[in-house]
């Protein structure tokens, strides 16, 4: 019930050591913090409730510091060698001595704290490990009001003095307070944040649905930490805040700064507390500039403890914000959107007036939010059926489909999300030379799509053409109910094209867009490729999972390998197109959109 010591690993080791005693009986590190905990049991098997002095104590917090040292200094392999509980911290604290940033002594002992004993004199310990440390001592007493608290644990009193001797100035948010919690906004320095989490640790998470992610070379902590390093006057700005509860609060004289919080728990903005501690703990960045919003949350509830889940719960329950969503405003995409607000289809068979459209869904839940807008239920059902869900493309899942027609399936294989970051990145570079100029692009010559006059009606006609492939055998595909199916589907396609190239041939994509329909014969050639291609992955997979054996580069080469053989079906040939039409198409698209540009410039 402490909250100290839930994941602590025993390891009983006492000894001398340069006749000098040491001992330890259990530790635990932090990996977040960087804090060592080396943990003293010292029990008397009294009846009769003793007194430990100011002396003893000083001698029982040397053996461990003893035995610290003597593990940093490679003396213990007696240790290593006869007592693998021990030895497993020695080897850590050897190990590992530039990530251990603070080292916790903490002594256990069945005694009482004698009257004598001061805080001034246990923190005027000599700090003979040459490293941060606190010294920390659980008696009897202290144990006995653990036990007997209401709470399963100590609660944590988090000073908020740490700047200004007053305390932190608050808002009290009349109107969402109730007889359940009152509400209050504050702004808390970076420095207050680091000295509770320096303090505290992990226990000031304890409610987080998320622990402590880590600062790696991408994701929200590694632009936290930037952000930190170049930018601290911004990070007010950029930072969403934290969300905090707490039991109770202690202010000032004057009631317009807050001293103290009680029983504070941080429910959402673990990873900005942890990454401000990280940033000053392991690179000395400056917290001077740093402030981050509160919202906190006193409960006062008799169901407290619900009240702290059902906060922490939906302060974290928010939609993530993805790589394609930060590049909703791209050229390129509003290009594309564009074509697809004015380009329809007009197929013999098409049933619709208006003709066939496709719906490029620039930003996330714009279709959905165009269907809502309707005024009634009778115009929102007529759009739906004009703009059925089947023709509607995300950024994401464009970025697979041009990835899979540009033979790189296995990219395809790691996820939508993936797709589209591999995408950015190989947008720009040059074509593989595999690639014929009949058939792509040349990537892009400068970072915008805006008066680049490659980007046409073809293409996007092209494109549309892809995405009626990966559909027609989709549709095809559902009925074998087999598993792995959207990597079958990648690979099949991708194959189908690589099959294609190696034939000099061209699959006429405009087609496909102006009849809206995917021609029998290259949807059963489709189906030939993707019912061969389980037996050669499980092959190639000799055992490993099939899954991660689609998302290699070597599964691709060798899957292309073993389709060297395989002839194209004569019917396909009223589908194909030959490469001096194919460059016609393009060339006179290409002028037209060039003229189109030069009016609008």
């Amino acid at each position: 019930k402490t909250g100290c010591f839930e994941e602590l690993k025993l390891c009983p080791c006492k000894g001398v050591v340069r006749q000098s005693s040491y001992q330890v009986d259990g530790w635990n590190y932090n990996s977040s913090t960087g804090d060592l905990s080396l943990v003293l049991f010292d029990f008397t098997p009294q009846e009769a409730i003793l007194e430990i002095g100011t002396e003893e104590l000083k001698s029982l917090h040397g053996k461990l510091v003893r035995f610290f040292q003597g593990a940093r200094g490679g003396v213990f392999q007696d240790i290593v060698n006869n007592n693998p509980d021990a030895g497993h911290l020695v080897s850590f604290i050897s190990d590992n001595e530039k990530v251990i940033t603070r080292v916790l002594f903490y002594v256990v002992t069945n005694k009482l704290i004698g009257r004598r004993v001061t805080r001034e004199k246990m923190e005027a310990l000599d700090a003979r490990a040459t490293i941060e440390n606190r010294f920390q001592i659980w008696d009897l007493m202290r144990f006995f009001l653990a036990e007997n608290s209401e709470r399963t644990i100590e609660p944590i009193e988090a000073m908020c003095t740490v700047t200004n001797e007053s305390g932190l100035p608050y808002l009290k948010a009349e109107e969402s307070t109730s007889e359940e919690y009152s509400a209050y906004l504050m702004v808390v320095p970076g420095a207050c944040l680091y000295t509770w989490y320096d303090e505290y640790g992990d226990r000031l998470l304890e409610q987080n649905v998320r622990t402590f992610l880590q600062c790696r070379n991408k994701g929200p902590n590694h632009d936290i930490r930037m952000t930190l390093a170049k930018r601290p006057n911004r990070f007010f700005a950029y930072n969403n805040g934290i969300t905090a509860t707490a039991d109770s609060l202690e202010f000032d004289r004057s009631k317009k700064c807050i001293k103290k919080i009680v029983g504070l728990q941080i429910v959402n903005g673990g990873q900005t507390t942890a990454s401000i501690y990280t940033a000053y703990k392991k690179c000395s960045i400056d917290l001077s500039k740093v402030s981050v919003q509160m919202k906190l949350i006193v409960v006062k509830s008799s169901e407290t403890g619900k009240m702290i889940q059902r906060v922490s719960q939906y302060a974290n329950n928010q939609n993530a914000v993805k790589s394609s969503d930060l590049a909703s405003n791209e050229d390129f995409l509003r290009v594309i959107q564009s074509f697809s607000q004015r380009l329809v289809a007009n197929p013999v068979s098409s049933t619709s007036i208006s003709g066939v459209r496709w719906y490029f869904e620039r930003m996330r839940g714009q279709y959905k939010n165009l269907i809502a807008k309707e005024p009634t239920d009778a115009k929102r059902k007529a759009l739906s059926k004009e703009l059925p869900k089947e023709r509607v493309f995300t950024k994401g899942e464009m970025a697979k489909y041009i990835l899979i027609w540009d033979l790189q399936p296995w990219i395809v294989c790691t996820g939508t999300e993936k797709s589209f970051v591999a995408w950015q990145k190989v947008r720009f570079s040059t074509p593989p030379n595999i690639l014929p100029t009949a058939e792509f692009y040349e990537k892009w010559a400068n970072r915008s799509a805006d008066g680049n006059p490659q980007f046409c009606e073809h293409y996007y006609k092209q494109l549309i053409g892809k995405i009626m492939l990966f559909k027609a055998l989709d549709a095809r595909l559902k009925k074998q109910n087999m598993g792995y199916k959207s990597h079958r589907e990648a690979f099949t396609i991708a194959l189908f094209h690589q099959l294609l190239l190696d034939n000099h041939k061209y699959l006429d994509l405009c087609k496909i867009w102006n009849e809206q329909v995917v021609p029998r014969p290259i949807v059963e050639m489709l189906v030939a490729i993707a019912d061969k291609i389980p037996d050669i992955i499980q092959k190639i997979a000799g055992g490993l999972d099939i899954g991660e054996t689609y998302k290699k580069k070597d599964t691709w080469d060798k899957v292309v390998r073993e389709f060297s053989t395989f002839e194209l079906p004569e019917e396909i040939a009223g589908s194909l197109i030959s490469e001096k039409a194919l460059l016609m198409q393009k060339n006179q698209s290409i002028a037209k959109q060039a003229d189109a540009n030069s009016k609008l410039s």
